[in-house]
């Protein structure tokens, strides 16, 4: 922050993230801080302690909202007794059993060189910074990582019956892995399912019948699984209702998705892809991402080029 620039980090069910942001002229010292973050943490367990309470703070927002607490029910009863069933921020049991020896452990089975993508965009020089990670990363041993488990699609119910204002629910399918070819057409079918205010889902439910005020659908690829994903929050005294309509209106667009809807989604997917690419951010992001699936980095003609080769046939076969 001396500098102006900006460091955080995040995590999801499939990947741990460390990132920044800062001017080009401070881009050495950016990565030496996010080496440092990687190899070199200062992990007090008084630190630890302190950051303990961080995440219970997150865990008890996570609980009071609603809407984040039905993704993690959801999960759980999508993969059943498996890892990515687990909620991300833990368990306040488990939490407070964690020590600094089990942190360290961690770090040695996954930040591991074969795991590591180091991603850069905007104003940088290839070269300058190929140098840089040969610096800070070259001598890493790369060391045997923690196996990654598979996951399979189980389903289950479950169900939080605390006094909301509203009903929150969300209905799992199973989806397809990031890299099954089949993915284009899938995500244009979910698009137009329920990814924005002109979807079937949203004209359906909300403007046709009033039943909800937030509804869509999205999907959500994984190394080796998938998941597709209705959501709406409802009226308690009308969730059964929305619920019902939703897979009706699911049901009849697999059967009817036209080719004007078609191009609709592929309008809207094309036009959020390419401004998702306006930042470096998410340039940077992409690239990453593209690796650890294909390991590659597809160019953006390719990936446009699949999207518009979908048709009505392709997405209806892949929803």
């Amino acid at each position: 922050e001396d500098v102006g620039g900006y460091m955080n980090a995040w995590t999801s069910r499939d990947q741990t993230t460390f990132h920044g942001r800062v001017l080009a002229r401070d881009t050495a010292l950016l990565a030496g801080l996010l080496a440092d973050l990687i190899r070199a943490p200062h992990m007090s367990e008084a630190l630890l302690e302190r950051e303990k309470d961080v995440i219970l703070s997150e865990i008890g927002e996570t609980v009071d909202s609603p809407d984040d607490l039905v993704n993690d029910h959801l999960f759980e009863a999508a993969f059943v007794n498996q890892p990515l069933g687990r909620s991300i921020l833990g368990r306040e049991e488990s939490l407070r059993q964690i020590t600094r020896d089990d942190c360290l452990a961690w770090m040695g089975g996954e930040l591991a060189p074969s795991r590591l993508i180091l991603s850069a965009s905007g104003k940088v020089d290839p070269g300058e910074m190929l140098k840089l990670a040969e610096r800070l990363f070259g001598d890493m041993e790369d060391t045997a990582a923690t196996p990654i488990g598979s996951a399979e699609f189980t389903g289950g119910v479950r169900a939080d019956r605390r006094e909301f204002e509203q009903a929150h629910w969300c209905l799992g399918l199973p989806g397809l892995p990031a890299s099954d070819p089949r993915m284009p057409a899938l995500a244009v079918f979910v698009q137009a399912l329920g990814g924005g205010t002109s979807s079937r889902l949203f004209q359906e439910l909300r403007e046709e019948r009033g039943l909800a005020y937030s509804v869509g659908a999205w999907q959500q690829a994984f190394a080796d699984t998938g998941l597709i994903v209705v959501g709406c929050a409802a009226d308690r005294t009308r969730a059964a209702e929305s619920m019902n309509v939703a897979r009706a209106v699911l049901a009849e667009t697999i059967e009817t998705l036209t080719e004007a809807e078609v191009r609709r989604a592929q309008a809207q997917m094309e036009a959020g892809m390419l401004m998702a690419l306006e930042t470096p951010q998410g340039r940077s992001d992409q690239m990453a991402r593209s690796i650890e699936v294909f390991g590659r980095i597809l160019p953006l003609d390719e990936l446009l080029a699949e999207l518009r080769a979908v048709d009505a046939d392709a997405a209806k076969a892949a929803g």
